[in-house]
């Protein structure tokens, strides 16, 4: 469910702007990096910096809030 959102979200985005999946049970150092405790998270950057974080299941909604205040 969390894939099929990512995935609506990276193509509403359009070629500017990115969303990444990273499985943290493959790439723990990653995960490890960014403090990822809790699964799924969302971590919005700009600039090579995290600037908001989503913990936990959101409706797409509530995604694209959060990074539409971003862009």
């Amino acid at each position: 469910m969390i894939v099929q959102v990512l995935e609506e979200l990276d193509q509403d985005m359009g070629n500017e702007d990115k969303v990444v999946k990273i499985n943290v049970n493959q790439d723990q150092e990653t995960a490890n990096n960014f403090a990822v405790l809790n699964i799924p998270a969302l971590l919005v950057m700009k600039d090579g910096e995290v600037v908001d974080t989503l913990v936990g299941y959101r409706p797409k909604e509530a995604q694209e809030e959060v990074l539409n205040k971003h862009i």
